[in-house]
């Protein structure tokens, strides 16, 4: 691997501004920006990773128990902690990183396959880990895992490549069993269409503010 570096855009003025290179030696995964702590957090594909701070110009390596042992696919904010998502066929694993005391805190690994195909997002109080028709949620209060109901196929066809778009709570959003799914009201997932002609398939699934009998999974088709 190498060293990070790039650079940064201020809107305001239309000027591009160097990054200098980090210390921290490795393949990025991700990145995400931690609001609250005025820093970029990039997380390494087998662990590990560096804070920037644009304002200070400075890098600050990662702990080296900022790790799993499922790598990094993804870095999400929760508003408050970095959370690091990493999966493979062999399961799922998190763990907190708090960019103001540099501490760590390790969730329960989740043995499940899950494929390259897969996605995580933030629902505001969960992880979210969806792997084409199948779905997991990571609580980082309770630290428990939850499973998702299945996405049915459609068309005789499982999904090939998944979508988590975040748009807010969904604690309310899955479907009750035996219900038939009525949105309250219009939703971003509206402007989604679905195409004809194609072979291939997405699962998107579309986090919102609904009721109880609103859909979470929204199956499109490509």
């Amino acid at each position: 691997g190498d060293p990070i570096d790039g650079a940064s855009y201020d809107p305001s003025t239309g000027v591009w501004g160097e990054i200098p290179p980090s210390s921290w030696v490795g393949i990025p995964a991700d990145a995400v920006w931690a609001e609250d702590y005025g820093q970029m957090v990039v997380l390494g594909e087998h662990g590990g990773g560096a804070a920037y701070d644009p304002a200070a110009k400075t890098w600050k390596n990662l702990p080296p128990e900022m790790a799993t042992k499922f790598g990094f696919r993804t870095a999400l904010w929760t508003g408050e902690t970095v959370i690091g998502v990493g999966w493979s066929q062999l399961g799922i694993g998190v763990i907190g990183f708090d960019p103001g005391t540099g501490f760590t805190t390790p969730g329960t690994p989740l043995e499940v396959a899950v494929s390259d195909a897969a996605v995580a997002s933030w629902t505001g109080s969960e992880v979210l880990v969806w792997d084409k028709s199948d779905g997991w949620f990571f609580n980082p209060a309770t630290n428990e895992w939850r499973e998702a109901p299945p996405l049915d196929k459609f068309d005789g066809k499982k999904p090939k490549q998944s979508v988590a778009v975040g748009l807010g709570p969904v604690s309310e959003c899955l479907p009750l069993p035996g219900s038939r799914p009525r949105p309250r009201s219009a939703s971003p997932s509206s402007s989604v269409r679905s195409g004809s002609g194609s072979k291939a398939s997405i699962s998107t699934v579309i986090l919102r503010t609904c009721t109880s009998f609103d859909p979470l999974p929204v199956r499109v088709r490509f």
